[in-house]
């Protein structure tokens, strides 16, 4: 009675939805599970003790009040209710419920190391905060959205699956994220140990970026190019984006994993989250044991550009180039291209490899998930010049020609999508130009050219090329290697004759 009590109480927040017994179950539905599992194994005893017979329906509504639904939303009510089917689809288990209910404690893989730090983080905590569903997961661990019966608000709490063994490293790491000085950071509640497993509480973002992408994605979806009204909108958000990282890059910092699922909003603002890898900048090479995800991944941050050393007896992945802020601007620009194309961010092989470009017209789908990742890709001017060419094609595909701010926003990407490093304007400049590519576009008198003008004085921006003359001064380049070793070993030759 309880549970359809429950059940009950949840479908009258959301009464049209859906709760089909062939919905997939998620991880949500078993967090549902065992919160309903340890819910009833709590307040059985107050049921059993109960003698008076004319007061068990009030008692039933008591008891069933006090797990909260208030904080569920309609997706997460969809998900969690299949239970409904399953615990009615036969007398044997709607008889014991437990059968269906318990099944959270047979999950294997990352479901199952869910529902262990999640049993630990409830006891420990005290079971201060309800926690309504899996934000997301992955290896190192798992972010809940839950409220705070303490600060009586929604939070976002994330646990890592790990024992942190390194005392000096977890603390340094805990007092950087128990930072609220930087304005673009996640604000902090909480960030602290529970049996060496590393947890932290958070405000809570309304959506991510890659939320909205697929959001727009949707809605957008059969449009051959973007209005000039929705770039405005995602040019507006990336510079948002942009001011949120600006003020981490002040403090020093680089964030290093930066990807839509880490940029989140938070009403007017955007502010970055997970800063488990991230890194204050010093002098000389950096070491990390973690990288970003690969499709937003600048070539000095990947792991084709580190080598093992030892350090104090221990094997650590040694950077070989110097990690600088710069590395940020790079997965900024595989952002804004995601924002403005929603393409595969990996580029086509065949195009990659092939040296007839004439058969690769602007229709072209030059970006491919089977496709080779960026920081793969930049490993010649070629193959940079190659990946340039495709961006200028892809956007050209998605932002209409004729709105003129196309050279401006190819610019802008290939400046923050190259390898070289030092050569990547910072995030104020790209702030300041986009900024003026808004402006232009909601009519303001500042002309296309000079925006370009300016663009050009900031740093020594190489032009965009044609694939014939890259080819050709590839071809050029090589020729030149060859008479130099010639030259070389007609030296070593004279030498010996000497």
């Amino acid at each position: 009675m309880i549970i359809l009590q429950i059940l009950k109480n949840l479908c009258s927040i959301e009464p049209t939805v859906n709760h089909s017994s062939s919905a997939i179950k998620t991880i949500d539905y078993y967090l549902f599970c065992f919160k309903l599992d340890r819910f009833l194994e709590e307040n059985q005893s107050t049921l059993m003790k109960q003698t008076n017979y004319s007061k068990i329906r009030t008692i039933i509504q008591d008891i069933s009040s006090k797990f909260e639904t208030l904080n569920y939303f309609t997706k997460e009510i969809g998900t969690i209710l299949c239970f409904f089917n399953e615990w009615t689809s036969n007398a044997k288990t709607f008889e014991d419920h437990k059968q269906v209910l318990t099944k959270y404690k047979q999950l294997g893989g990352d479901f199952s190391k869910i529902i262990r730090v999640i049993t630990q983080f409830d006891y420990y905590s005290n079971k201060e905060y309800d926690m309504i569903s899996v934000l997301g997961h992955g290896g190192e661990g798992v972010a809940l959205k839950a409220f705070s019966k303490k600060i009586n608000e929604m939070i976002a709490i994330k646990i890592k699956f790990e024992k942190e063994y390194d005392e000096v490293s977890s603390r340094e790491r805990i007092q950087f994220i128990r930072r609220n000085d930087i304005e673009g950071k996640i604000k902090c509640y909480e960030c602290n140990l529970i049996d060496n497993y590393m947890y932290s509480i958070m405000e809570l973002g309304e959506e991510t970026l890659a939320d909205y992408i697929d959001r727009k994605r949707t809605v957008h979806q059969k449009q051959a190019s973007i209005s000039k009204g929705i770039l405005i909108e995602r040019l507006t958000i990336f510079t948002k984006v942009l001011q949120a990282v600006k003020s981490i890059h002040d403090h020093n910092i680089s964030h290093r994993d930066l990807d839509p699922k880490n940029v989140v909003k938070m009403k007017e603002y955007y502010k970055i989250i997970d800063f488990d890898i991230a890194k204050v900048i010093k002098t000389g090479n950096s070491i990390t044991l973690t990288v970003g995800k690969f499709a937003y991944m600048s070539p000095e941050v990947s792991h084709d550009n580190y080598e093992e050393m030892l350090l104090d007896g221990e094997k650590l992945a040694h950077n070989i180039g110097n990690i600088t802020t710069s590395c940020d601007v790079f997965s900024l620009g595989c952002m804004l291209l995601k924002l403005l194309t929603d393409c595969s961010l990996r580029l086509d092989r065949e195009f990659l490899e092939d040296s007839n470009f004439q058969k690769y017209g602007g229709e072209y789908q030059y970006f491919k998930d089977n496709g080779s990742y960026f920081y793969l890709v930049l490993t010649d001017l070629l193959r940079e010049k190659k990946l340039h060419h495709a961006i200028q094609k892809e956007i050209d595909q998605h932002v209409d020609p004729e709105l003129g701010v196309n050279v401006v926003l190819v610019k802008c990407l290939i400046t923050m999508i190259q390898k070289d490093a030092s050569k990547r304007l910072n995030c104020f400049t790209h702030m300041t130009i986009l900024s003026k590519v808004i402006g232009f576009l909601k009519g303001d008198s500042i002309p296309i050219h000079q925006i370009l003008k300016e663009m050009d004085n900031y740093k020594d921006i190489s032009e965009l090329k044609d694939i014939p003359q890259i080819i050709e001064e590839n071809e050029q380049l090589k020729h030149e290697i060859v008479e130099l070793k010639k030259r070389v070993k007609e030296l070593e030759e004279k030498l010996k004759i000497k």
